[in-house]
């Protein structure tokens, strides 16, 4: 239930699973991806504006039962059967937004916790939808992973190595024994698979994902 503060856009690995989480999740859904220290490496939230903001005012993360029990524990758990304690009643304060009824879904891959919450207002989650969005969790992190590589080939990656050294287009054609087209056009390339607006917002996404 955790609100962390910045999302990160671009990413497509969410298209196909979003129709099913917003079915089976009415009131909304988190996923996180790759949690560090410095927050998540890809954040996505269709929970309700107001309870971000009151989410995130009353720092609720501190304390929400919920959040802890997904960052002490890995598998797939209702809200209902979370023992922990609820000392500041973010869960009580959770239902005037209509998060009644939540189920989260906790994995750790190579030493990094990735974390999907969803919630619906009227009962809940099925253990056929348990089973069901534990898979689509398993899925979306498959292809996040792949996303968040962006599918560069090794001359793209080798190219942005030359726009994070500083490099211009000409001197990276000449570094590279290629044309300032193919230059150019390789960087295009590089802007769509990292759905970035520019070159060196495509080189600011490579760099936060330690793709060079």
């Amino acid at each position: 239930m955790n609100a962390p503060p910045k999302e990160i856009s671009g990413i497509p690995a969410l298209d196909a699973a979003l129709p099913a989480l917003r079915l089976l999740g009415p009131s909304g859904f988190i996923v996180a991806h790759n949690i560090t220290f410095r927050g998540p490496e890809y954040y996505h939230s269709e929970y309700p504006k107001g309870w971000q903001r009151e989410y995130e005012s009353k720092s609720y993360a501190y304390f929400d039962p919920v959040l802890l029990w997904n960052i002490m524990n890995t598998g797939d758990r209702r809200w209902s059967d979370v023992k922990l304690p609820d000392l500041r009643g973010v869960l009580k304060a959770a239902r005037a937004y209509n998060l009644n009824f939540g189920a989260s879904f906790a994995r750790s891959r190579k030493g990094k916790k990735s974390i999907l919450t969803i919630a619906r207002a009227d009962r809940e989650f099925t253990d056929e939808e348990m089973a069901f969005l534990s898979a689509t969790f398993e899925q979306m992190m498959d292809n996040l992973e792949s996303d968040m590589g962006g599918g560069l080939t090794p001359v793209e990656l080798e190219t942005l190595r030359c726009l994070r050294d500083g490099m211009t287009y000409n001197e990276a054609a000449e570094l590279l024994k290629v044309s300032v087209p193919t230059v150019k056009a390789r960087v295009e390339k590089i802007r769509s698979k990292l759905g970035a607006r520019n070159a060196m917002q495509a080189l600011a996404i490579a760099l936060q994902r330690k793709l060079i």
